[in-house]
């Protein structure tokens, strides 16, 4: 059995594919690059008298991309300071794009005990919430904050067919937008007080440090779809709103 698992392990690790990196002019392109939404995973949240009725709180979209191999992630820090793979989410409304969230996630980490340790990224994961439970202080309220009673009941991931691209180093361009970095728990992106509509992820190159994006947005093969919500009654929490603290709505919300 042991040897079987051994052998297993050897099979995952040599069928790996890498994107590869060239390099011309002062430019580094990562080609044979692929960037994919795999899965969409409905939250359920319990809420109301005794949590005895469910909503939605959000989706959970896992992204699979192609890695880059440690050698070349040392190379294009080294080279060019790029040390992450940044991604950008979009709601589209009426074919209007809006940005709801940018994350990034680094070749590398480091902490006291184990040092710098290279990250083989293979799969972002994030979540796309409901306004009135982007925060772990909202998701506490029995009776959720704005009314909010909705289940999603119409949702997919429409394949787009898109085959292997191209990141490359430039044009360069500064980020104005606060980004998250991804870790052990998936950022969460407000989606507004309602889901429907479409969903798109965009991937590129990332200096974390001095906060620059490197290249053009490169589009995920998928859309997540979200067409339709109902509303699931609860007569006790008509009246209810835990958000408000003596008439005045709470500002601070911690995560």
């Amino acid at each position: 059995m042991r040897f079987l698992i051994f052998v297993s392990l050897l099979t995952l690790f040599a069928c790996r594919e890498y994107a590869s990196l060239e390099e011309a002019k002062g430019v580094a392109y990562i080609k044979d690059f692929s960037s994919k939404i795999e899965r969409i995973d409905v939250q359920e949240w319990k809420v109301g008298s005794f949590r005895s009725k469910v909503v939605h709180s959000g989706i959970l979209v896992a992204v699979s991309v192609t890695p880059l191999s440690e050698v070349d992630a040392q190379k294009v820090i080294k080279t060019y300071g790029i040390d992450s793979v940044i991604m950008r989410v979009q709601k589209i409304n009426n074919t209007t794009p809006e940005d709801i969230g940018y994350s990034y996630i680094p070749f590398f980490t480091s902490n006291a005990r184990t040092g710098r340790s290279f990250v083989e990224i293979v799969q972002i994961t994030f979540k796309i919430n409901y306004s009135a439970a982007v925060s772990g202080s909202l998701r506490r309220y029995q009776c959720p904050a704005h009314n909010h009673r909705a289940i999603m009941t119409d949702y997919e991931i429409r394949s787009l067919n898109f085959g292997k691209a191209t990141l490359k180093t430039t044009p360069i361009r500064d980020v104005r937008k606060v980004v998250e970095r991804n870790q052990l728990m998936p950022p969460v992106f407000n989606g507004g007080a309602s889901l429907t509509g479409d969903y798109r992820v965009e991937v590129a190159l990332y200096d974390s440090v001095k906060k620059k994006v490197f290249g053009d947005w490169v589009s995920s093969d998928g859309i997540v779809k979200i067409g339709h919500e109902k509303l699931v009654e609860m007569p006790e929490c008509a009246g209810v709103h835990e958000e408000f603290e003596n008439g005045v709505p709470k500002k601070k919300f911690k995560f």
